[in-house]
């Protein structure tokens, strides 16, 4: 049996950073709520699950996010189990099955309520690309940038100022 699961913390797109997913799996008709932890850089998704609890044994072997579509392979102890979903309304939603067919079910992971400290010494982190080559940047908000760069639409996290404020 996998149902396996998600405390997603991702980094792009619609899964920007700054929250985790809580896990719904349905498996013949009952409810499960193993944990992992996803990260996703460029559509290429990587992870570990909860290394309490019997998930530890698995593994997630490749994934990818694109255009809201997360699609993800994890092997738990000799089985290989696939999972598809859908990022609508604030959560994702799909199917998983098992890679000979023999398990099948339906999950759903919603982001949990997340509020940020209220400090301004707390400022967004954003990842910038150059255009000619794609290589990126790492710089905090209001960093100032050369011509060429392109910022990405949301923050990757947030991320406490130098003492010195600069």
């Amino acid at each position: 049996m996998l149902a396996a699961a998600t405390n997603l913390l991702a980094h792009t797109s619609a899964l920007a950073a700054d929250g985790l997913l809580e896990p719904v799996y349905r498996v013949n008709g009952s409810l499960e709520y193993p944990a992992w932890e996803l990260a996703i850089e460029a559509d290429q998704v990587s992870g570990r699950f909860d290394q309490n609890t019997q998930y530890r044994f698995a593994y997630l072997t490749g994934g990818t996010f694109r255009s809201n579509r997360i699609e993800l392979r994890a092997e738990y102890l000799d089985a290989a189990y696939l999972l598809t979903g859908d990022w609508r309304d604030s959560k994702l939603q799909g199917q998983w099955r098992r890679d000979d067919d023999s398990e099948r079910g339906t999950w759903e992971a919603s982001r949990a309520k997340v509020q940020p400290p209220a400090s301004k010494a707390i400022v967004p982190l954003y990842e910038w690309r150059r255009v000619a080559d794609d290589a990126p940047r790492y710089p905090l908000e209001g960093a100032p940038m050369e011509p060429g760069w392109k910022r990405a639409p949301r923050p990757l996290c947030r991320v406490w100022r130098k003492p010195d404020g600069k």
